[in-house]
């Protein structure tokens, strides 16, 4: 059985605010944060995610913002846990109504086998190009994405099994 609360592996998290750009907001004004909190468990593995994320409007329909990840992972398999961090870097365009488009920039840096004393930290990347829908739901946003792994590489890009991911995030 699986639980999911987020999807997180892209880490980033869409995060809006209502700004009049008209009026010349400050740079504080342009700041918005989002972030998310995610927990997996399986028969053979458990995750649990955190990843806060600051963004800042370059205008109403584009910004741009970086996020971090913290990841603790166990193998119950092994009776092995990891530490994984990293950051990723992303571009937000509005098209049009509640559609944008989106690309993403991340890394993540684990062991790839935590159950093997001394082994070495690798670190994998990955680049996300993709959009979604951003529908206000009071004062947060809904938001639904789906992007793909241009460099996607079935054969070296572990711990990614697919080049997509999916996405359902609230935002506040």
């Amino acid at each position: 059985m699986v639980i999911c609360f987020g999807l997180l592996s892209s880490g980033a998290l869409l995060a809006q605010k209502d700004v009049d750009m008209d009026s010349g907001p400050s740079f504080k004004d342009r700041i918005y944060t989002g972030g998310g909190f995610g927990f997996s468990s399986g028969a053979y593995s458990s995750y649990l995610t955190i990843s806060p994320t600051i963004g800042y409007m370059l205008s109403r329909k584009a910004s741009v913002g970086v996020g971090l990840t913290y990841q603790y992972y166990k193998d119950k398999v092994y009776d092995a846990d990891d530490h994984r961090y990293g950051a990723n870097i992303f571009l937000m365009h509005q098209v049009v109504g509640p559609v944008f488009v989106m690309g993403q920039y991340s890394f993540l840096n684990m062991n790839r086998i935590p159950s093997i004393e001394n082994n070495p930290r690798e670190t994998f990347t990955r680049f996300l190009l993709g959009g979604g829908v951003s529908q206000p739901i009071g004062k947060a946003f809904l938001n639904i994405t789906a992007m793909y792994d241009i460099t996607f590489d079935s054969s070296s890009n572990y711990p990614y099994s697919s080049p997509w991911v999916f996405g359902a995030f609230i935002s506040i």
